[in-house]
């Protein structure tokens, strides 16, 4: 049989003290002399005995303990924002308790009573699909909720502000001398990828530029289908001088069909991609991308989440990250 927990009372017991005056030292709620401190603390060393910040958090009426799930770790992006939530954590006397998918599956209901047998304050939910989603709502009334990468108009959420990063983009390859602009987006059902393409065509229009459907094409995340996208583009004889791809897998493939039939980038074509992923800079012609600062909205949103806790806000609020334009060869005038 395994020994068991060292408690309280064997501390005061080690001590020849009373177990609240162990508690009193402890907590600092009342005033202890120096000598008996001393002779806690001794016993403490002796016995190895550990605090439990739960159960002193739980008699403060609160559990200490802030919940995280993440729907999909594999996705790389999601450490991004478990980073920024780490940072935002340090110095709050508050602990995370992490989740997958993987783990607990997808079902909201599920992830509410994973996280109830932990008393967790809050939560902070990471999704790894930027979509409208309401399906859940009534699962997590009772547990102060912030989504972060998920839209929900019920719940705070933090999102990557795709809307503005596709004006930026825009606002670029304008600048660069752009006016025949293509888009090669992935899925079309991807809340993300709509409104890349929205912010994208409303600042061309705004321009004097109107980008007709047969310069819109839809596919997946994928580098082959970068390379085919682009493909239909040439071999449909339509004119363009500009490429905004929804990521820089897309646009990468893309670029690699150019370059093998004899297209000059930046001088013939100039592309732009987005998430800003670590081969962009290492490409033959370094890849220009949208930054979505996705560290950023972890941050807000375990920031969110304390200002509910502490403050007991629960109005709905939706928060955006600021997207970053990191320009680089692949679209820059010669």
């Amino acid at each position: 049989m395994g020994k068991s927990a060292v408690t309280i009372l064997d501390v005061a017991n080690r001590a020849g003290v009373s177990a609240t005056t162990v508690s009193q030292s402890l907590n600092g709620k009342r005033p202890v002399n120096a000598k008996t401190k001393a002779l806690i603390q001794k016993a403490i060393e002796e016995l190895g005995y550990v605090p439990s910040y739960t159960a002193s958090h739980m008699r403060a009426g609160s559990s200490g303990l802030l919940g995280c799930y993440v729907a999909d770790i594999t996705q790389d992006f999601t450490a991004f924002m478990l980073k920024g939530i780490e940072k935002a954590l340090k110095g709050t006397g508050y602990s995370l308790i992490f989740v997958s998918g993987t783990d607990i599956g997808t079902n909201y209901s599920d992830v509410c009573s994973y996280f109830r047998k932990y008393n967790v304050d809050g939560l902070v939910s990471i999704n790894h699909l930027s979509s409208l989603d309401q399906s859940s709502s009534n699962a997590l009334m009772d547990i102060p909720t912030v989504f972060a990468n998920s839209e929900n108009l019920k719940y705070n959420c933090v999102l990557s502000a795709n809307r503005e990063a596709g004006a930026l983009v825009a606002d670029h390859l304008y600048e660069q001398g752009v006016r025949k602009p293509v888009f090669l987006g992935g899925p079309k059902s991807r809340l993300s990828v709509a409104r890349r393409f929205l912010g994208f065509s409303k600042r061309f229009s705004t321009l004097g530029i109107s980008i007709p459907d047969s310069s819109i094409l839809y596919g997946d995340f994928t580098y082959d289908s970068g390379y085919q996208m682009v493909k239909e583009i040439v071999e449909n004889s339509i004119e363009f001088d500009g490429l905004f791809c929804a990521n820089d897998y897309i646009a990468i493939g893309a670029m690699k069909y150019l370059l093998e039939h004899g297209y000059k980038i930046p001088s013939d074509v100039k592309i732009v991609g987005f998430d800003d992923r670590d081969v962009s800079r290492y490409c033959s012609i370094p890849l220009t991308s949208v930054n979505q600062n996705l560290e950023s909205i972890g941050e807000l949103a375990l920031d969110r989440l304390l200002e509910m806790i502490k403050e007991g806000d629960s109005a709905t609020k939706i928060q955006y990250s600021k997207p970053n334009l990191i320009v680089r060869d692949s679209s820059l005038t010669s």
